[in-house]
């Protein structure tokens, strides 16, 4: 594209600055004139696009799904968030928050939250606490940022970049506490919340949390491959069983375990095996899965340690504790 081109786009494209270019001629001496104005004005749309961009918190229809490692009882366990209603705290509107553990299904209204698209910020009321700024989208690299919970705590914005959501950029923020042992580095992304669920920092000497799926109008947003099963106090169908619904052998295992069903199965069956750290190291499904017989799977891949065994059939889900070794 020739110059002269370049300024018709130019003028085109970008209607509010295209005054900026008149009276600019490729042929005259102004070229070195017209280049700083071409980077000028590029530079100010690539900031209008990106100011524009901000993907806001959901208001409804959105659950965070989060896998907890504890050092009490239960060791090893699900919970999960999810937007129902609105509340009047006060005078202020909120959005209601309510939780429920994959462990006993015991669900319960946690907080509320509201959002200021315009700061780019969110904040949570917990019932007999003050409100509290949760996340600050609107922060850079080398701001600070103080969480002011029961446990007052202190980050520094290291790295801001951004990652792909259903192919569309989001902002993504590192932060750093101030205090050298503090091991949590929480991770926030525009529109979902931390790396830790819901909570933009789930941390401490008892338990960690960590996201393992987050949906929006019952669709997987994130991450972009497997599945995001729901509560069972939530959920059309799926109920969560604690009984022997099936036995897996060997326990522990070295190399392969067997999965067997008491009686003969079909249907749809979701298979998922998680690290203590919620990341799944195994996901498949078998939409017209018949089982006769022991269902084989190959896990001599995975190092020795604790993982969760995540199996969903006929209408039931099934959670159970398996050891590598």
């Amino acid at each position: 594209m020739n110059c002269n081109r370049q300024l018709l786009f130019l003028q085109a494209t970008i209607p509010p600055y295209s005054s900026s270019l008149n009276g600019l001629d490729c042929h005259s001496n102004s070229t070195h004139d017209m280049k700083k104005y071409l980077l000028i004005i590029l530079f100010l749309v690539s900031a209008r696009v990106f100011s524009q961009s901000y993907v806001a918190f959901p208001d409804s229809n959105a659950s965070w799904t989060v896998f907890v490692t504890g050092f009490l009882p239960p060791p090893l366990y699900e919970s999960q968030f999810f937007i129902s209603g609105d509340t009047l705290i006060g005078t202020t509107q909120y959005h209601k928050i309510y939780g429920c553990s994959f462990f006993n299904n015991v669900a319960g209204y946690y907080f509320g939250m509201r959002q200021d698209t315009l700061a780019r910020q969110v904040f949570i009321k917990p019932n007999s606490l003050p409100e509290y700024l949760a996340y600050d989208f609107s922060l850079t690299v080398g701001d600070t940022f103080h969480l002011d919970t029961i446990n007052y705590e202190t980050f520094v914005v290291t790295i801001v970049d951004s990652i792909l959501v259903q192919g569309q950029p989001r902002k993504r923020l590192q932060l750093t506490s101030i205090w050298p042992s503090y091991i949590c580095e929480p991770e926030w992304i525009e529109g979902i919340g931390s790396t830790y669920g819901f909570f933009p920092v789930h941390c401490n000497k008892l338990t960690v949390s960590n996201l393992v799926c987050f949906s929006q109008n019952n669709q997987l947003v994130f991450p972009d491959t497997g599945s995001c099963p729901p509560c069972a106090v939530t959920s059309v169908g799926v109920n969560l069983i604690q009984d022997k619904l099936f036995t897996v052998s060997p326990n522990p295992f070295d190399s392969e375990i067997a999965i067997k069903f008491p009686t003969q199965i079909s249907g749809y069956v979701k298979i998922t095996i998680r690290d203590i750290f919620g990341k799944a190291v195994y996901d498949k499904s078998e939409s017209n899965f018949s089982a006769i017989s022991d269902k084989k799977i190959d896990l001599n891949f995975l190092v020795d340690g604790i993982y969760i065994l995540d199996v969903v059939f006929d209408n039931k889900r099934v959670i159970n504790k398996i050891i590598k070794k």
